[in-house]
């Protein structure tokens, strides 16, 4: 039997040869494949571990709905709570935050960071334990203004006076740019 092995592998040595070539060279396709995710998947903890490193709590709604993605997403929780947390024994400083997808479009009517992940929206606090650290300009006085990331600035050249249009829950509104901000030190 091992002789008739032996004997149909020499009889067709371009079969296995290609054989073997697709076997190596699918493996080294999954394992870069593998490599390359775990580089990414690090790279994000590595930027939210240091963008929240002063964070010792974060209080949310225990309420989950399904997004229709099926991503998760937290009710939204009483502001009233800020205080409450703010009157536990050790607590330093309470933010507030409400975060929302958001679209925004620059003056020229083109869509910012169109492709790519999705956009998201937040609050700006002006904190020194908040991730998102002004590089330029100020923080928003009022509901006509905004601090958008460096990165949507560079890529829509947007800058500070500039009028965008962001679209998050409801009517587009529009926003005069007043601060670019960057988060944990990267630029978007």
């Amino acid at each position: 039997m091992l002789r008739l092995t032996l004997k149909n592998i020499w009889a067709r040595k371009g079969r296995m040869l290609l054989t073997a070539v697709a076997v190596i060279a699918g493996t080294a396709f999954l394992s870069g494949v593998f490599v390359f995710t775990d580089t990414i998947k690090g790279s994000f903890n590595r930027m939210f571990a240091d963008a929240y490193a002063g964070t010792d709590a974060h209080v949310r709604s225990a309420n989950v709905i399904e997004g229709q993605f099926g991503e998760e997403v937290r009710d939204r929780i009483s502001d009233s709570l800020i205080e409450v947390v703010r009157a536990v024994p050790g607590v330093a400083e309470v933010q507030g935050d409400v975060q929302s997808t958001a679209v925004m479009t620059a003056a020229d009517g083109k869509v910012v960071g169109q492709d790519g992940p999705p956009k998201f929206g937040g609050v700006f606090s002006g904190s020194t334990a908040s991730p998102f650290q002004l590089a330029k300009g100020r923080g928003p006085n009022d509901g006509t203004e905004v601090v958008i990331d460096r990165n949507s600035s560079k890529q829509s050249r947007i800058a500070l006076g500039d009028q965008v249009s962001i679209t998050a829950i409801g009517a587009p509104r529009l926003f005069t740019v007043v601060g670019i901000a960057t988060f944990a030190g990267n630029d978007t």
